[in-house]
């Protein structure tokens, strides 16, 4: 948006440009008579440009003033954009004119307005975010609008890099996941090694060694948790589960990595 050389004009004007960016409600300016009693003007219609996706920046130099300068600041103190330029002329008052007939006139200063933040920018101005001067020896060349489009480039490529970045994170973790999930398999579950390991206490329980990986392993009939035989989580005793139906109990090993592993634990007397 180019305010440059823009003297303003009327406070419903400024309101209705600002409502083209500001959502319905939002405070554009406010007006103070210097009563205990300030009104403030907000945003009366649905814009167009809404969408805070949207990237917006604004040039203004010392010809902005007045109604230009509300629009400005009323951008900025929503959080909509970047002021580029020059410092912005100062007039924070507003008038009301008065036709005195023959082509007389008189314009007189009934209040004062302020930034939606409470900011009085007279004899002020407002200060841009990036001050850029003209360049003296080459007038064709318009520097302040270069950069403003340069901005606005910026911002058009951030995204792309910024979800670049993101894809990035997930493969490392995708690639983090599929380097674990190979020693899940680790456990010492399969049948051989549940035979070669396991020893018969009594016909009521087993014990199996070299268990790996393993942070807790629970009864599937009863909820019973079974309890480890080792302070390294290595050795395990099951017991048959009386509520079992059949000769068979089942158990759930839950893995230091959190996954669950489904294994049948069977028990036949003293022929396992």
């Amino acid at each position: 948006m180019d305010l440059r050389n823009n003297p303003g004009g009327y406070l419903t004007d400024a309101q209705f440009i600002a409502g083209e960016f500001l959502p319905v409600g939002q405070t554009v300016v406010w007006e103070d008579d210097g009563t205990v009693n300030r009104k403030s003007l907000n945003v009366d219609r649905t814009g167009l440009l809404t969408n805070t996706d949207i990237k917006l920046v604004i040039l203004i130099n010392k010809g902005s003033a007045s109604a230009s300068e509300i629009v400005a600041g009323a951008m900025r103190d929503n959080k909509r954009q970047f002021w580029f330029g020059e410092t912005s002329y100062g007039k924070g008052t507003i008038q009301a004119a008065e036709d005195l007939g023959d082509g007389a006139g008189l314009h007189v200063t009934i209040a004062k307005w302020l930034t939606p933040n409470g900011t009085w920018v007279n004899g002020k101005g407002l200060t841009p975010d990036v001050s850029v001067n003209l360049d003296a020896k080459d007038p064709s060349r318009d520097t302040q609008l270069e950069s403003a489009v340069s901005q606005l480039l910026n911002n058009a490529m951030r995204r792309p890099v910024v979800l670049f970045g993101f894809l990035l994170i997930v493969i490392g973790v995708l690639s983090l996941i599929s380097s674990v999930l190979p020693n899940l398999g680790n456990f010492n579950f399969s049948p051989a090694n549940i035979k070669q390991n396991v020893t018969v206490v009594s016909e009521e329980s087993v014990t199996i060694s070299d268990v790996k990986n393993v942070r807790s392993i629970g009864c599937n009939h009863c909820g019973r948790n079974y309890a480890c035989s080792s302070t390294d989580f290595s050795v395990w005793t099951f017991w048959h589960c009386p509520i079992a139906p059949g000769p068979n109990s089942t158990a759930t090993a839950k893995s230091k990595y959190r996954f669950r592993i489904y294994r049948l634990f069977r028990w036949n007397d003293r022929n396992q």
